[in-house]
């Protein structure tokens, strides 16, 4: 996800901008490309997390031209396998079944 992938929805104003988010990339059809798609937010907690890291956190990263939502400290993107790892080490730590 870049920063700029998510954007108001009618049916949510009371999540703002994060009300909707651009997927570029999702569960494709067989033997077709990945479709585009945009998907409605959920969860509000999860946007007050987002927008507490773009306003606290994501302003402290090296400056410079960056798109993408959840950078790394080289400026790549974050990619699948650092977010399994992560995810992993979490149900991990709490005891939880792979499952």
């Amino acid at each position: 996800m870049d920063v700029t992938d998510s954007h108001p929805h009618e049916d949510a104003p009371e999540l703002g901008r994060f009300g909707s988010l651009y997927v570029r990339a999702g569960k494709d059809a067989k033997g077709l490309p990945p479709r585009r798609r945009t998907v409605l937010s959920l969860m509000p907690w999860a946007v007050d997390a987002v927008q507490d890291y773009l306003i606290n956190i994501r302003p402290g990263f090296r400056d410079g031209p960056q798109p993408a939502l959840w950078p790394t400290e080289r400026r790549g993107r974050l990619g699948t396998k650092e977010i399994e790892g992560r995810f992993a080490a979490y149900r991990d730590a709490f005891g939880l079944t792979r499952r």
